[in-house]
């Protein structure tokens, strides 16, 4: 199948504020967000960061070739984040201090 939608616990409390104990007597694809931004594992961190702050989302679902292979937290993007980052200043120490360096 394909991603039709996701219904995430930030939908449960707006729509439980809004709906009460109804919300519970609806399905899911009554109240579940169809409108879904995605992203592919090709996707840079970086720019998945920044898509989920800019649209404040949680939960990005990974798809490949239209199928969900996985769903990235905000958390896990900024751990990956800071891997990324320490790895890169990691790697420009090396070259500061190396043979080919300025330092």
């Amino acid at each position: 199948g394909k991603l039709k939608g996701i219904f995430t616990e930030r939908d449960v409390l707006h729509l439980s504020a809004e709906l009460g104990l109804d919300l519970f007597k609806k399905s899911v694809s009554e109240v579940m967000t169809t409108s879904i931004t995605t992203m592919t594992p090709e996707d840079d961190v970086d720019e998945l960061l920044s898509i989920m702050l800019k649209k404040r989302i949680r939960h990005m679902p990974i798809l490949e070739n239209d199928t969900l292979i996985g769903i990235i937290s905000i958390g896990d993007a900024v751990k990956a984040k800071i891997e990324k980052t320490e790895e890169e200043n990691k790697n420009l120490k090396q070259y500061m201090y190396s043979e080919n360096g300025f330092i």
